[in-house]
């Protein structure tokens, strides 16, 4: 069913003739109705992991004696804990539904790119097919497994990012200028990850070539035999 799905909404993107294709733009439209899904679950996912440490400072100053220790002829405290309960709660919550929501995108989409690769491996002629073998295992393995991983990693910007954000103006308007040096160690270690990054885009580069060579030659000598 999903290369059903996939192979009609390519067709119809080829048959368009005023744009490029666009295989993100076909993965999308054929298995991202979860994505607002998965955006909607990742605000709930901020807000409790951004709000969990007012109850966390909060419960500590009430244990402190600094803060009302009644709202209602109800202990302070008690409200706090449940607070920090249901933040968490949330928490696990929404890490599951964005797991098994970006998975199921991504999984299809793998399935659909695989698919569509093979079929396009079998229409091909002998000649071309025995250039190209290597390209298509490589497109079938490597490839769509990042297609899964795209998809898989779809919500860590966005999440990631806010959390930055609104974490560091928590801590400015709780400690000062010296809740920010956490913020200064991450902008610090961005060259460093970003050469790390690179480094290791290079060397997949030069394993998928060096498979390109390997899965060629198995090819020849199968044949040969």
């Amino acid at each position: 069913q999903c290369s059903n799905i996939f192979e009609k909404n390519w067709k119809k993107e080829i048959d368009s003739k005023d744009k490029n294709a666009s295989l993100l733009r076909v993965l999308i439209h054929s298995f991202g109705s979860r994505i607002p899904i998965v955006f909607l679950i990742s605000l709930c996912f901020i807000t409790c992991i951004t709000a969990s440490p007012f109850f966390v400072y909060n419960l500590v100053r009430f244990f402190q004696g600094e803060e009302p220790q009644e709202i209602q002829n109800v202990p302070s405290g008690y409200f706090y804990a449940i607070g920090v309960w249901a933040c968490f709660a949330c928490v696990s919550f929404c890490v599951t539904h964005i797991y098994v929501n970006t998975t199921t995108i991504g999984h299809s989409s793998r399935i659909a790119v695989i698919n569509a690769v093979y079929s396009k491996s079998l229409r091909l002629s002998a000649t071309i097919g025995k250039e190209g073998g290597s390209g298509f295992v490589n497109l079938m393995t490597v490839d769509a497994e990042r297609v899964w991983q795209g998809f898989l990693k779809l919500h860590l910007p966005f999440c990631s990012i806010s959390c930055i954000v609104i974490g560091c103006i928590e801590l400015y308007i709780t400690a000062g200028f010296s809740g920010l040096a956490g913020l200064l160690v991450i902008l610090l270690f961005l060259p460093l990850q970003a050469f790390i990054a690179s480094a290791i885009s290079k060397a997949r580069r030069l394993m998928s070539a060096e498979t390109d060579k390997r899965v060629q030659l198995q090819t020849e000598v199968l044949s040969g035999i």
